[in-house]
This record gives C-alpha cells, structure tokens and sequence, in this order.
C-alpha cells in the first residue's frame, strides 16, 4: 500500500503536467450518460460531472491548403493529407478509399511499369 501511495505521489503530478504540454481538440461530445444511458449534464456536485460533453475548450478548427491537398489542424498545428479523389467524381467518400492491399498493388503496378520505360529505352539507346 504504501508502495502504490509512493507511486501516485510521483505519477499524478507528472501526468497533470504532461496534460498541459499541447492542446486536445474537442471531441465534439454533446450528450451526458450514466450507467443506463442518456442523462442531463450533472452538476459539479453531482454523481457523473465532468464528462466530455461538459467541456468545451478547443473546439476543432481546420483549414484547408490552397491546392486542396492537406489540412492543417488549427488547435495541434498538425498537417493532414487529404484523400485522394480516386473514382474522379469530384467527391472524397468512402469509394475513394482503398485497402493497404490496393495500394501495394498499385505501387508493384506503378516500379513495374517504371522499370518497363527504363528497360525499353535502355534498348532504344
């Protein structure tokens, strides 16, 4: 016992510091729950208070690059690459995504084809 109090006392200061090294975006949660579903938000004295849906501190905010092919997170800072418009509609839905399986194969697909052109004009030459 006295053992797990020592490595609370050392934890639990560290782990509420490394909380406030960088921002979490919001998760968008709007709805409060108990153990049988659905509730109104408690209040602080309340049993279940504190759920994400109480908490609204960083609100998600992306920008869009000018060429449309990443996404910049404006709470974390981080950069997202943007799906691939794969079926040419114009639209990224879901048909636009492929499986790691797809995309091996169009690699292969892609350096064969390379090698291709670099072995004909090697002929050619």
């Amino acid at each position: 016992m006295i053992r797990l109090a020592l490595v609370l006392a050392v934890l639990v200061p560290v782990l509420s510091q490394a909380a406030l090294d960088y921002p979490i975006v919001d998760t968008g949660q709007v709805k409060c729950y108990d153990n049988r579903g659905e509730i109104p938000p408690p209040q602080p004295s309340q049993p279940f208070y504190g759920q994400d849906a109480q908490f609204h501190i960083h609100p998600a905010s992306y920008t869009l690059s000018a060429d449309g092919r990443t996404v910049r997170d404006n709470i974390t800072g981080l950069t997202w690459q943007r799906s691939p418009d794969i079926d040419g509609d114009g639209e990224l839905t879901r048909r636009d995504k492929i499986t790691f399986a797809q995309a091996q194969a169009r690699r292969a697909n892609s350096t064969r084809r390379s090698l291709e052109v670099l072995t004909i004009g090697a002929f050619q030459a």
